[in-house]
């Protein structure tokens, strides 16, 4: 009975395979074929010798073994569509296995279906991997009006919008999780995410202005999470995009079309942890292009709360080392450079000093007013179409 159910299950397995060469299945639909074909033969053996009065033998332990796998598999697979489970291109290959459709390959497609309510967009259908679309450069105000789709079947997708751009994405997932980070306040199935709170992630404009950053993250088994631009629900038009991923994530990040930076402003003179161009792109030298405040990294303010603490040391301690009444008893500094406001006497001294011979020195944007045209963000971006020949989509009708 066994070399019978192990002779079966080759000649399944065999014509599933030829099944998928020839493109009539994807190698999705292929492996849960598999796997449900040698759960329910291995079964089917067990059952058989149980009649006859036999044990199921190595075909018992094999069996639990498939079902072990067996069952996340069918749960997956039923959480996929017919599209995702037909799907066969992967990104492996594509530069960090990912596929990059920026706004210059998608252009020319979504063109063509502007204003068109019967034509689609196909941005492709992958089996495994990452897609990202890259829209910052999409004009704000002129974006094509027009449906566009992806779909994969095990990876994430990753959108990347500009703040003011008139976009609509319906993400349908399966099984996993549809994260966005939005600065403007988005409708998200329906309600605008600042309903739900915002987290303040110290990011401001180079003027000193903070920005929000409103967060939405859901877990989802196979639900669809709409949102919306505020550009869009304003002119009641927008691109749309529907995405779908059967086992993985969706997330979209929308980033300001100006320089940005991250840091602290709780001092006179602001702490730079690193700083976002218009591009997206994180840097951490300064000075930040357009900041006419004075501003030091966070790692020359480390050694200058290290200096007012040692000099705060010092002037604690008599002459001859004994410990007098601590001056600093009523000076609640708690020795970081986060705030140091309450700092006085030697430490403030010292702290101000540091500072002093780091703006002198070249850190403070205003000595550097000179190199700011230089270190500007180039307006284009710097890197090449990473898009591989499989990923070009194509119009539908």
């Amino acid at each position: 009975m066994g070399l019978a159910i192990v002779g079966i299950a080759c000649c399944c397995i065999a014509a599933i395979v030829l099944i998928c060469s020839t493109g009539r299945m994807g190698p999705l639909a292929a492996g849960v074929a598999i796997v449900g074909t040698i759960t329910a033969l291995l079964g089917a053996g067990i059952v058989i010798s149980a009649l006859r009065g036999r044990r199921g033998g190595w075909m018992t332990a094999a069996g639990w073994l498939a079902v072990l796998v067996a069952l996340p598999t069918v749960a997956i697979g039923a959480n996929m569509s017919g599209t995702v489970l037909s799907a066969r291109d992967f990104t492996h290959g594509a530069p960090n296995n990912t596929v990059t459709l920026t706004w210059d390959d998608l252009e020319p497609q979504l063109a063509a279906g502007d204003g068109n309510a019967d034509m689609v967009v196909d941005l492709g259908d992958y089996a495994v991997g990452s897609v990202v679309l890259d829209l910052r450069d999409m004009p704000a105000g002129a974006e094509p009006h027009t449906r566009a789709r992806l779909s994969v079947g095990v990876g994430d997708v990753k959108v990347r919008t500009a703040t003011g751009q008139n976009l609509a994405v319906d993400a349908e997932v399966g099984m996993g999780e549809f994260t966005a980070d939005f600065k403007d306040n988005w409708l998200a199935d329906g309600q605008p995410v600042s309903d739900g709170g915002y987290w303040q992630e110290d990011r401001y404009r180079v003027d000193g202005t903070s920005i929000n950053n409103y967060g939405v993250a859901h877990w989802q088994v196979d639900e669809t999470t709409s949102v919306t631009s505020p550009a869009a629900r304003t002119s009641g038009t927008a691109l749309m995009l529907d995405i779908e991923v059967g086992t993985g994530n969706v997330r979209i990040d929308e980033q300001p079309s100006e320089v940005t930076w991250y840091g602290n402003q709780n001092n006179e003179v602001w702490i730079v942890w690193y700083w976002v161009d218009a591009d997206g792109d994180s840097h951490e030298e300064l000075p930040v292009p357009g900041m006419t405040h004075d501003a030091i990294d966070d790692d020359t303010a480390s050694i200058c709360a290290n200096a007012a603490a040692d000099a705060r040391a010092t002037e604690a301690a008599t002459e001859d080392g004994a410990e007098d009444e601590d001056p600093y008893e009523d000076d609640y500094w708690d020795g970081s450079w986060y705030d140091v406001s309450s700092l006085t006497g030697a430490g403030r001294e010292a702290w101000d000093n540091c500072v002093s011979e780091a703006l002198e020195s070249g850190s403070s944007p205003i000595a550097d007013a000179q190199a700011e045209a230089s270190a500007s963000p180039s307006a284009q971006p710097s890197g090449e179409p990473s898009a591989a020949a499989t990923a070009t989509p194509t119009a539908t009708d």
